[in-house]
């Protein structure tokens, strides 16, 4: 908590950003001197292992997200473990059932979304991954799912679905995230 109230201080007043922790660090920036205002933490065992995660990061104001993770920390072999960071183009919420929604996008056409879930073990697995892609053009965009979390159109299926279904999948998991 202390390392991350330093850097989020730090980006507000000076703008120098801090490469480790970058999720915090970009999002601080954003903010500048309502940075120390508008990002909080939470403490809580969101899988329900018996281990407390650290969250930090900020209710939406402005989003169907309830909420917006900017980094979470789990303990590993007794020490801190970083389990994801959020960004403006790849953010992380917290789920209902305490598994992490994710959404990131790389220009127009190549979105992902999905759902993971907390390992005992500190690491994320993907619980449902979506994504869409180019097929043989920039004009046919085509969309894909697996379990694997893998950005890859051989190895996932082809969803044979309107534009409009693929994001309301996305809408579906914006209104299952929680306020922390």
């Amino acid at each position: 908590i202390e390392e991350n109230y330093k850097v989020i201080k730090i980006v507000a007043e000076t703008g120098q950003f801090d490469e480790e922790k970058e999720g915090v660090s970009e999002n601080a920036s954003y903010f500048g001197n309502e940075a120390l205002e508008k990002i909080g933490y939470a403490i809580e065992d969101v899988n329900n292992d018996g281990v407390e995660e650290l969250l930090i990061g900020m209710e939406e104001e402005f989003s169907s997200c309830k909420n917006s993770l900017f980094a979470v920390y789990t303990m590993k072999d007794s020490k801190p473990h970083l389990v994801l960071e959020g960004r403006s183009r790849n953010y992380y919420a917290l789920l209902e059932n305490g598994n992490f929604y994710n959404y990131g996008s790389n220009g127009a056409i190549y979105t992902i979304f999905g759902e993971y879930k907390l390992e005992k073990n500190g690491e994320l697995k993907a619980v449902d991954f979506y994504f869409s892609h180019d097929k043989e053009s920039y004009e046919d965009i085509g969309f894909f799912h697996n379990k694997t979390g893998e950005y890859d159109v051989s190895k996932a299926d082809e969803l044979d679905i309107a534009d409009s279904e693929f994001w309301n999948k996305n809408t579906e998991y914006e209104q299952k995230t929680k306020r922390i």
